[in-house]
């Protein structure tokens, strides 16, 4: 399987030609995009999506990890929660 490498980052924009619209693209380490939406208002769920998404090359590797020692370390345990608190921040 092959996929853009991480890291991958949220930026965030107001839209200025439409009342109350903003946009959201995630993007690679080298800038280019990989999903961009276009949301009306205020919008955690766009939010919390998008901080998902850029977290997924990060969980494939700690899934990776896991996978390959068959059990979970101390610092695994410690990645996995560091990045629930990431993609949970509000």
């Amino acid at each position: 399987m092959e996929h853009t490498p991480g890291k991958w980052k949220i930026n965030r924009w107001k839209n200025d030609t439409l009342a109350d619209g903003f946009g959201t693209v995630i993007t690679d380490s080298r800038g280019h995009g990989l999903f961009s939406a276009l949301e009306f208002g205020e919008s955690r769920k766009v939010e919390a999506n998008a901080r998902l998404i850029a977290n997924a090359p990060l969980m494939l590797k700690i899934l990776k990890d896991i996978a390959d020692k068959g059990d979970v370390s101390l610092s695994t345990m410690l990645r996995i929660n560091l990045t629930i608190l990431s993609i949970e921040a509000k």
